[in-house]
C-alpha cells in the first residue's frame, strides 16, 4: 500500500511539474526575423520578412507581423527613419494565459542611434 501511494504521488508530482514547465518554455519565433538589420531599406526588410504588414506605417509609424500560437504570440515591429531605412527592430513575446491584462513577457529591441 505504501509503495502504491508513493508511486501515485510521484506520478501526480510529475504531472504537475510538467504542467508548470510548459509555461517556462516559450515557442520559437521565426529565425528569419534575426536576418533583419538596422539601416536596411523597407524593401530589403520585406524581402527578409515578406509578411510584414505595412498598413500600420501610416497610423503608428512601423510595420508589424506576428506569429500566433493560440495561447501566446510573438510580435515583430520594424520602424524606419526619414530616409526609409530600418531604425528600430522590436521582438516581443506575450502569453495570453497571464490574465485579462496580459503584458509582454519578453522583449528584445535594437535601434540605431
Amino acid at each position: 500500500m505504501k509503495r502504491r501511494s508513493l508511486m501515485l504521488l510521484t506520478l501526480l508530482m510529475g504531472a504537475l511539474l510538467g504542467w508548470f514547465a510548459r509555461d517556462l518554455v516559450r515557442p520559437e519565433y521565426p529565425k528569419r526575423w534575426d536576418q533583419l538589420k538596422l539601416n536596411m531599406t523597407a524593401e530589403e526588410a520585406r524581402s527578409v520578412v515578406p509578411n510584414l504588414d505595412t498598413s500600420w506605417r501610416e497610423m503608428k509609424g512601423y510595420d508589424q507581423t506576428e506569429v500566433d500560437f493560440g495561447y501566446s504570440y510573438w510580435w515583430l515591429g520594424v520602424s524606419y527613419n526619414q530616409e526609409g531605412r530600418v531604425s528600430t527592430i522590436q521582438k516581443k513575446y506575450s502569453d495570453k494565459r497571464c490574465g485579462l491584462m496580459n503584458k509582454f513577457i519578453f522583449s528584445s529591441s535594437s535601434s540605431a542611434q
